[in-house]
């Protein structure tokens, strides 16, 4: 994916929105699968084909509805989110432009984070598989997460031009509520890391990962 380095002023005088939406129609279907599939990373395209989104709906995986986060009338982040035992489990999350600048933990998860607490949910899920090397390192590191004091000597160096605006502070706040499961899941027949912020300080309801013929 081509890193783009966003300009100044565009972001400084953009409105920054959040659109949510249910597939509970047919046109909210289609604009769904129209940004879905528009999405062409080469590397995950079967995760992002017609077939992937058909199957998708059918195993009710967008039963939460669309999240879409807008910067000015671009369309920057889009995921869906699934209703899972009473947590909201973001599905698919995509990321079409300036992937490196953390719109969605500034604006997006906190939008989701505060309708999870007013429908009386348990709490967000983020899902990642093991092989996910932006994890590697951290998921075993309890202050991953928890970066407040270094986040401005660590902010990239494309992104030094925009230090400045709220969106970074705004996505710390976001990160130092997640914690991580010290463990991996079975989530959709497949090994998973978890991530997760607790509403009701419970912890996320998933099944403990057990390789086939190997014993705890």
């Amino acid at each position: 994916m081509k890193f783009e380095v966003i300009d100044r002023d565009f972001l400084f005088n953009s409105n920054i929105s959040i659109n949510h939406y249910l597939l509970n129609n047919d046109a909210n279907l289609a604009k769904a699968q129209e940004t879905f599939l528009s999405y062409n990373q080469k590397r995950l395209r079967k995760n992002y084909s017609i077939a992937s989104f058909e199957n998708l709906v059918k195993e009710n995986r967008f039963s939460y509805g669309i999240v879409e986060l807008y910067v000015g009338n671009i369309l920057q982040s889009f995921s869906g989110l699934c209703d899972y035992n009473n947590w909201i489990i973001f599905t698919r999350f995509i990321s079409f432009k300036y992937f490196r600048i953390p719109f969605a933990s500034a604006y997006l998860v906190p939008f989701v984070l505060e309708k999870a607490k007013n429908d009386d949910k348990e709490g967000l899920v983020f899902t990642f598989g093991k092989e996910n090397t932006i994890l590697k390192h951290g998921l075993n590191n309890e202050n991953y997460f928890k970066y407040e004091k270094n986040f401005r000597k660590n902010i990239l160096i494309e992104q030094k031009h925009i230090s400045d605006h709220d969106l970074f502070v705004k996505s710390v706040q976001t990160c130092n509520l997640m914690k991580t499961l010290p463990y991996t899941v079975n989530y959709r027949y497949t090994e998973q890391h978890v991530v997760y912020i607790p509403i009701k300080n419970s912890t996320p309801p998933f099944e403990k990962y057990k390789k086939i013929g190997v014993d705890e």
